[in-house]
Parts: C-alpha cells; sequence; structure tokens
C-alpha cells in the first residue's frame, strides 16, 4: 500500500450503498474509503461492501457508536474499551480496516476525552488505528491551537490525524487570497506539528461546492493534491462526493456523483487528478523526507509564514524565476538513499506559469524551462533519463 491515501467522507447509510459503489470509489482513484455506519442487522450488507474493498485493495476506516468519543464519555473507560474489543472481534480479521471512526471537529473541552479514546482505541486495536479529524478554527490563537493539537497527538499516542480545511476554494473572489494564506499557513502549522510529534498529517479537501466555497475546478483539485503534498500531507480525504440526499439550503453544487446516481464532469476531472498524483507524485515522495519548503513571488501575495524562496540560499537550488509572476511552490526532499528531491510547483489556482529553474553543483545541467498549469508539480531526481 502506498503511504499515500487518498479517500472520502461517507455519510450515506448503507441502506443507499449499491453494489457498483465500491466499482466507483476504485474507478476515482480511491485507496482509501469510510464505510458507512455498521448496523448489526445489515451486517451481511456491510461485510459484502467490506469484502468488495479488501478484494480491490482499499482501505477502510468503520464507522461506529462503539469507537465514539462521545461513547466515552457516556459510558466510562471500562465499558467503551469492552465495545473497542467487539469491534477488534468483527473486524480484526480484514487486513484492509485501517481504522475506527473516533469523530469529527471536537471542541477544545473534548479534547481529553477524544484523546483518552484515540488511546484505547490503539490499546485495543490490534493495529487498527483511530482516525479522528479536528478543524482549524481562524478565531483561535495559532499559539494555542497547535499546543492543543499537540497535546491531543501525545496524549493519544496517535500515528495520524486528519484536519479539515476549505477556505483555499473561498467563492467570493476578493476573499479568495485571503482564504489561500489561511490554507498555507495551517499547512505550516501542521509541518511544525509533524516536527514536533512525529505524527503522519492528513487533510480533508474541498471536493464540493458548499456554504460559501466554490464547486473545485479540475485545476483546483490538481492545487490541492499537490500544494498540500509539497508541504508533507500524506493522505487526503474528499468533501464530499456524493449527493446523498437533496438538501438546497447546504448550496451543494458540483458533485461527482449527483443525487441519481451519474457521474458529472466532476468525477472524471477528480479521477484524473486522482490518479495521476497517485501515478506520477505518491511513487517519487513516498520515500522521501520533506526538508525545506518556499515560495517565490514576485509582487505581494501572502504564504502563511512560508519562507520566501531567495536565490542561491538553498543548498540544492540555485534560482526560480517565472516569466509572469505566478507564485512558485520550491520544495527540497531527501530521498531514501540520501539524495535530494526538488518540486517546482505553480502554485496560482487559475493562471499558467513559465517557469526557469537552476541547480547548483553538481546539478547544473538539470535546469529547466517549464511551463505548468495551475497546480502542477515538476519532480526533479537528478537521475539521467534515457
Amino acid at each position: 500500500m502506498s503511504a499515500y491515501r487518498i479517500g472520502f467522507w461517507n455519510y450515506m447509510k448503507l441502506a443507499n450503498h449499491k453494489p457498483k459503489m465500491v466499482g466507483e470509489w476504485e474507478e476515482l482513484g480511491y485507496n482509501y474509503a469510510m464505510l458507512p455506519y455498521f448496523e448489526e442487522e445489515k451486517k451481511e450488507e456491510f461485510f459484502r461492501i467490506l469484502d468488495d474493498c479488501q478484494k480491490r485493495g482499499i482501505e477502510v476506516v468503520v464507522k461506529d457508536a462503539r469507537s465514539s468519543w462521545q461513547r466515552l464519555r457516556s459510558v466510562g473507560e471500562d465499558k467503551f474499551r469492552e465495545g473497542v474489543k467487539e469491534l477488534v472481534s468483527l473486524f480484526g480479521n480484514y487486513k484492509c480496516v485501517h481504522s475506527f471512526f473516533i469523530g469529527d471537529e471536537p471542541h477544545e473541552d473534548d479534547m481529553p476525552v477524544v484523546a483518552k479514546a484515540c488511546k484505547i482505541v490503539k490499546e485495543e486495536g490490534k493495529g487498527i488505528l483511530p482516525f479522528l479529524s479536528v478543524m482549524t478554527p481562524i478565531a483561535m490563537d495559532r499559539t494555542a491551537l497547535k499546543e492543543m493539537l499537540i497535546k491531543l497527538i501525545q496524549d493519544g499516542d496517535m500515528e495520524y490525524i486528519v484536519y479539515n480545511c476549505y477556505s483555499q476554494g473561498m467563492a467570493n473572489e476578493e476573499q479568495r487570497q485571503q482564504g489561500i494564506e489561511s490554507y498555507f499557513e495551517f499547512l505550516n502549522m501542521f509541518r511544525e506539528i509533524t516536527a514536533k510529534t512525529g505524527v503522519k498529517v492528513w487533510i480533508s479537501l474541498l471536493g464540493v461546492g458548499h456554504w460559501f466555497y466554490r464547486a473545485p475546478s479540475q485545476a483546483d483539485m490538481r492545487w490541492q493534491l499537490n500544494t498540500a503534498a509539497l508541504y508533507g500531507i500524506k493522505g487526503f480525504v474528499w468533501f464530499v462526493p456524493y449527493e446523498y440526499k437533496f438538501e438546497p439550503h447546504f448550496g451543494g453544487n458540483g458533485y461527482v456523483i449527483n443525487y441519481f446516481g451519474d457521474k458529472t464532469q466532476s468525477f472524471w476531472w477528480q479521477r484524473e487528478e486522482d490518479l495521476k498524483f497517485r501515478t506520477f507524485v505518491a511513487p517519487k515522495l513516498e520515500n522521501a523526507t520533506l526538508e525545506a519548503v518556499y515560495q517565490h513571488w514576485e509582487y505581494w501575495l501572502p504564504m502563511g509564514g512560508t519562507a520566501m524562496f531567495v536565490k542561491d540560499q538553498d543548498e540544492v537550488v540555485s534560482n526560480v524565476t517565472d516569466t509572469f509572476n505566478r507564485p512558485i511552490i520550491v520544495a527540497r526532499f531527501k530521498q531514501a538513499d540520501g539524495t535530494p528531491l526538488v518540486a517546482i510547483c505553480n502554485a496560482s489556482q487559475t493562471d499558467m506559469s513559465s517557469v526557469d529553474v537552476t541547480f547548483k553543483a553538481p546539478y547544473e545541467k538539470f535546469k529547466r524551462h517549464l511551463h505548468l498549469a495551475p497546480g502542477s508539480v515538476q519532480l526533479f531526481d537528478f537521475q539521467e533519463k534515457r
């Protein structure tokens, strides 16, 4: 299994799952799936989905009230632990079961019981991990937020954590740049959290228009996957592919599968970008360690605390310039054999870039001129191509 997971949020009831759906997940390029809530009286239907996921090599997170942090609060540790053991007896023989669902977006005062729930699942899961997603509240002091999350991760003995972030897809053009600034700010914060705790970080990405977020274009999908990966993100959870019920008040638009079960244009966009990421980007990055990330820009553009690229200050990249002054991400990784890997990404969401990149000795001959679509990335592993 790849070190990178691409999956999705699933809010549908078990009864709404059709036999074709697991095939759709595979077709979309997902290697990770959130299953519907387990229902004992419909366990045969549930296990058919699970069997299909196992056959296709799709890892899953199982949702059941017995692993939720709310249940721990209501029944106490002993009964909660018993419930987790019951889940292990049900699902522990499935290699595809990656995690049990703890919950989504707990509040600040919930964190102690959330951490305890994660720790118990880690202790009793026999390799099955806790799945927890947290929000990134705009109004909260960043230092306090980071310290709270570090404590949560350490107290919960967590191996990975998911966070929800959609500001990169603001529908209002005047707010677009503010949302991008917030997006990069949280990417930098979670890089610091990883450095402190060793935890792998996954991000919940904008996959459908809703509230004040636009329906993502194909460029938006590509941009989210590649920019997040260059900041060290290891997993992606699309919110949300299925229009599982009609709710016009939500403002949902641009689902990859609409209410009637049709594959929309967004389906093919997301499929293409998921598969391109898994085929061309993930295999190069999965055994590499992020060492530095910069952004190059000519005019004012908030970077969320990312260091500006300065000519000749990086130990491998000499210079990066863009003919049209697009924002360019420069990320340097170390590969397993100790050699560098450099990623050059067009961080514009809307415009093509025309980039010149040069390198220091002994890599001078790998200099290139690149034409990159919005969100596209070029990887340099400094190997001679035949």
